[in-house]
């Protein structure tokens, strides 16, 4: 069934193809950012959601909403701000959302939610990590404010399906890479861990492809409820793909599901049960990187 979607954030790199594939599929696509550029197909409005009336007039009459429009990552602006502003954005749009009846929210939240930097070379140090493998239910321990706000967004939404019946998602995204930049990623970082090598990000990623048409579905799946999601695939360099080396790079983390018998540190079983989406892009290209060598 085609909806009306509001798309917070739309002229970002993500928000623009996310934009254009919801278009393409026959949704009504209303389309926001701070900033304007154009979207092929999509008429854009410059808004500002700090103004807590603006999200009112972006809300009434759509579906659903697939918010976006944060700061999108920490140190853009100071430490305080980021935190404020965010959670500020979040508020008055949900906010809006809920009086005026909008029936599901997706957020973009972040694996800062739980990740911290602690790299192949930190390898002996204690890992930030409680436990593996990651999926949506890890523990949340933000490192930094950014990750803070993400935090209390998601907490936001658990408020209003509580409240006010609203479905919601949030996403805790790891890094988002096109395929251009995934290919070339993909060959440095699976010959050798390195200081670059994210021990504590859980080594994933995800291709902008399976972000967009994960965001697609969730429009209209899951019918109901709250849910948090983590949409990843680990690239485990060659060397780390023993399981002791794993064992080694995770101190005092517990794993719920032996190393021995994981092809991933991400579990998406629940998430793939409730959306019917799979990382597709993500692994076939981890999968012409693994044949190659």
């Amino acid at each position: 069934m085609n909806q009306t979607v509001l798309v917070t954030g739309a002229t970002g790199r993500v928000g623009r193809r996310l934009c254009r594939h919801l278009a393409d599929a026959g949704h009504t696509v209303r389309a926001t950012d701070l900033h304007y550029a154009p979207i092929e197909g999509v008429k854009v409005r410059v808004a500002n959601l700090l103004d807590r009336e603006v999200p009112y007039e972006l809300v009434d009459g759509v579906d659903a909403i697939i918010h976006l429009g944060n700061h999108p990552s920490p140190g853009r602006v100071d430490a305080q701000r980021t935190c404020l502003e965010n959670s500020s954005m979040n508020l008055h749009l949900f906010q809006a959302a809920a009086e005026l009846g909008v029936k599901r929210i997706i957020f973009a939240s972040s694996i800062q939610v739980f990740g911290n930097q602690r790299t192949y070379p930190e390898r002996e140090k204690p890992s930030h990590l409680v436990r593996l493998p990651l999926d949506g239910s890890t523990p949340p321990r933000p490192a930094n404010t950014y990750g803070l706000s993400k935090l209390l967004g998601e907490k936001m939404l658990a408020y209003f399906h509580d409240q006010f019946g609203i479905t919601t998602v949030a996403l805790r995204f790891p890094h988002i890479l096109g395929s251009y930049s995934a290919s070339r990623w993909f060959r440095r970082y699976t010959r050798e861990a390195n200081e670059w090598t994210n021990l504590d990000e859980g080594l994933t990623l995800l291709c902008l492809e399976d972000a967009v048409t994960l965001m697609a579905a969730l429009v209209q799946r899951p019918a109901s409820g709250s849910h948090i999601l983590f949409p990843a695939v680990s690239l485990i360099p060659k060397e780390l793909k023993s399981p002791q080396v794993l064992r080694e790079c995770y101190p005092g983390v517990e794993w719920t599901v032996p190393p021995e018998e994981l092809q991933d540190l991400v579990d998406r079983r629940e998430l793939e049960d409730l959306t019917g989406w799979k990382p597709v892009k993500t692994i076939e290209l981890i999968s012409e990187q693994s044949d190659e060598d």
